[in-house]
C-alpha cells in the first residue's frame, strides 16, 4: 500500500514539473515544421502576416475596457452596462 502512495506522489511531482515546464515554454512562438518539402515565398509571406494579424486582434481584445452586458429587471425594463476589467462609473 504504501508503494502505490509512493508511487502516485512521484506521479504528482512528475506531472507538476511537466505543467510548470510547459507554462514556461508556452511564450515561445512555434513555428510548424514541413518535412515535406520548403514552403514557398508567397506562402510564408502570407502566413506570417496572418500571425501578425491575429496576434494584433487578440491584443485589441486584451486592452479593451469592459464588456457591455445586457441586463433585464422583473419589470420588463432593459438594460446594458458595461462591466469587466477597467471600467469606471462617473
Amino acid at each position: 500500500m504504501l508503494r502505490l502512495f509512493k508511487l502516485a506522489a512521484y506521479a504528482f511531482f512528475g506531472y507538476a514539473l511537466y505543467e510548470f515546464f510547459r507554462g514556461l515554454t508556452a511564450d515561445i512562438e512555434r513555428v510548424p515544421v514541413v518535412h515535406r518539402r520548403p514552403m514557398s515565398d508567397d506562402l510564408r509571406h502570407s502566413l506570417e502576416e496572418e500571425i501578425r494579424h491575429l496576434k494584433s486582434e487578440r491584443r485589441a481584445q486584451q486592452e479593451q475596457q469592459g464588456m457591455k452586458t445586457p441586463t433585464e429587471s422583473h419589470d420588463g425594463g432593459r438594460q446594458s452596462y458595461a462591466v469587466g476589467r477597467g471600467v469606471v462609473n462617473r
